[in-house]
């Protein structure tokens, strides 16, 4: 947000509001370089378009934005090589970088826009342009997106600056942002509360097939995860700046509360939002986890709630997520670039993939082909093998078997290029934002919180756990099938499912110095589907948390589920302290360039998470920004704080 002078915010008002007109939503016009200044031929349609292409900024929800910045990445999920070095990576984090400005300006731009569209709305529903349910339906549409961008805000910088004027009509100069400062998380999240209530009211029922569309379930969703936010602060002491959250709403003075929730009715509040979108029978699982993230599948999935639409137009205003974060990056021809993703995965991301009862996947795993794992997740999300030094080929011998665990990428979103392709990052994609599975998930950590029944809330795990077995429907299905085989030149001996005997070699042959023959698998599978075994309301988080690792990786989840339940800093030091790796030792694969990258050791200033703080919970507030408003006043920890 640019706050220097009232030019600059015009800049952004005015030219980014139309231009994404000009980029994303002005296709069926005759004129797209119409004046700026003109809104006589915007529709409801079209105003709604040059807001939601606000959520596929770079910066926002594409590769660079908030799943990069403030998702899996510095945490135990990815990480980047030491030829890459990023502050991101190693929890370096200060006022000055670059990619957290990136990030905050990119939001602002987009919430201006929104709310420019919410002024543009309220001009063409008074003037009688508008009947009252197209209004309503679509204001309500614009709101959703604002909660969407605040809520990336105030869970990333905690004090971002509150902006709900939508007056950027006819003179952008009567609103001075030179006298705005930080809004206290408290006023943020009663604004995004307000805007979902809305939205609940008056959004559109959802369809299937329509997903990048909000709907009332999508905001009923979108807060119950809210409320599960505020609740896991509240509960785990996250905020310390006084934070509470008033009953009411629609306060001018926050203070004149007379009663604040307790994170015990805030978790009851989040499960019965939870529950509306359970018992709807809008939703259900897909049968095969690969099929959430596939295009083919966009018009028949069940599980998407709301995801943000990226759609190839052949000049690069696709997705980047392919590019950046698939296995191959660049079409079949080698241009663009030739060689694998640069994130990786942290050595710890195994740990949850259980071989056994006793023994975790990344203890017992030597490394052997094929996987002794039967999960789906691992064999969609995790790619172990690489195109590193060879020729790029249809020959599936071509494709080397990675033994490099600690540069295992994430495959589950690799996409073909389409036939126009002219760039990189033009991919047709919809990023998952909310799913089924990510809501039985919070559904159980929401009755964990309320201090429900455990017995209840792992049931809700375990139907997403026994998704993830389902095996006989997974080879049915295809599994990784040999159309991928062919067009993606996989490896079919990485990717497929082990049988018993297979396993129980496998896992002998890892441990020779613990061979046992009676080797424990069942029906088939290497671990117990169900989760039973359960006492403690802190196992159950434990268990939550690691089954939404695997489930949501790369869909900008984890630093968030960590912050809420208090365990950031607890996971992240873990990290940087493990001891040497068992599979550098084991397996002499893991040259010391890249040991500390996975596990890291105590004498290498690089380790993540080695500069780790509490007061890292939260980012600064670019320094950038406050060279420009004084007023602006930097989170606690950081340089420039008045602590």
């Amino acid at each position: 947000m640019y706050t220097k002078n009232m030019n600059t915010l015009k800049t952004i008002a005015i030219g980014c509001f139309l231009l994404l007109f000009a980029l994303f939503g002005c296709g069926d016009l005759e004129e797209k370089n119409s004046s700026v200044n003109n809104t006589s031929d915007l529709t409801s349609e079209l105003i709604l378009r040059g807001a939601y292409s606000t959520l596929r900024s770079q910066f926002v929800f594409d590769a660079s934005g908030y799943p990069f910045i403030w998702g899996d990445v510095g945490v135990d999920v990815f990480s980047i090589p030491r030829f890459n070095p990023s502050s991101i990576r190693i929890n370096n984090i200060r006022p000055e970088n670059i990619d957290y400005l990136r990030m905050w300006r990119a939001h602002y731009e987009g919430i201006v826009t929104v709310n420019r569209s919410v002024g543009l709305l309220n001009q063409k529903f008074d003037s009688g342009e508008l009947e009252a349910d197209e209004f309503l339906s679509s204001i309500s549409q614009a709101r959703f997106l604002r909660a969407v961008l605040y809520f990336n805000l105030v869970k990333a910088f905690e004090r971002p600056v509150l902006l709900l004027e939508t007056d950027f009509i006819s003179d952008i100069n009567d609103v001075d942002l030179s006298l705005k400062t930080n809004a206290t998380p408290t006023e943020v999240y009663k604004a995004i509360e307000e805007d979902l209530l809305f939205g609940i009211e008056n959004l559109p029922d959802p369809m299937l097939g329509r997903a990048s569309v909000a709907s009332n379930l999508a905001a009923k969703a979108l807060l119950g995860k809210v409320y599960l936010q505020i609740a896991g602060f509240i509960k785990n002491d996250i905020i310390k700046e006084g934070f509470n959250f008033p009953k009411q709403i629609g306060l001018t003075n926050l203070s004149e509360a007379s009663e604040n929730y307790t994170s015990k009715e805030l978790y009851t509040k989040a499960s019965g939002l939870f529950s509306e979108v359970i018992v709807s029978g809008q939703y259900s699982l897909m049968k095969n986890y690969k099929d959430i993230f596939q295009p083919a599948s966009e018009s028949s999935n069940t599980e998407m709630i709301f995801s943000v639409g990226f759609v190839s137009n052949g000049a690069g205003d696709g997705s980047s997520l392919g590019d950046t974060f698939g296995v191959f990056t660049g079409p079949p021809n080698g241009s663009f670039f030739t060689r694998s993703t640069q994130y990786e995965f942290v050595l710890s991301y195994f740990d949850g993939f259980d071989v056994d009862n006793t023994t975790n996947f990344a203890q017992v795993f030597g490394i052997k082909y094929p996987l002794p794992v039967n999960d789906q997740r691992f064999l969609v999300n995790v790619s172990n093998f690489n195109v590193r030094d060879v020729n790029r080929t249809n020959d599936i011998n071509d494709i080397g078997k990675n033994e490099r665990i600690g540069a295992w990428s994430t495959y589950k979103y690799i996409r073909d290029l389409p036939a126009n392709a002219n760039n990189i990052g033009d991919r047709d994609f919809d990023f998952p934002y909310l799913r089924y599975a990510d809501v039985l998930l919070m559904q159980a950590e929401a009755i964990v919180g309320m201090e429900g029944d455990l017995a209840e809330a792992m049931e809700f795990v375990n139907i997403v756990r026994r998704r993830a077995f389902a095996l006989d429907d997974f080879n049915e299905r295809g599994g990784i099938t040999p159309g991928d085989i062919s067009r993606m030149n996989i490896n079919p001996d990485v990717h497929r499912i082990v049988t018993d005997e297979e396993l129980r070699m496998t896992l002998n042959a890892n441990n020779k110095d613990r061979a046992d023959p009676t080797i424990r698998v069942t029906a088939g599978l290497a671990v117990d589907v169900d989760m039973t075994n359960i006492v403690s309301e802190r196992d159950a988080i434990a268990a939550i948390l690691r089954e939404r690792r695997k489930e949501l990786c790369y869909e900008g989840h984890r630093r968030d589920d960590l912050v809420r339940n208090g365990v950031l800093e607890e996971v992240v030091t873990n990290i940087a302290l493990a001891p040497p790796s068992i599979f550098g030792a084991r397996t002499g694969q893991f040259p010391d360039g890249l040991i500390f990258n996975v596990v890291g050791n105590a004498t290498n200033p690089e380790i993540p998470g080695l500069n780790f703080q509490p007061h890292m919970y939260r980012l600064p507030i670019p320094q950038q920004e406050r060279d420009l408003n004084s007023r602006l006043k930097q989170n606690s920890g950081y340089a420039g704080a008045e602590n």
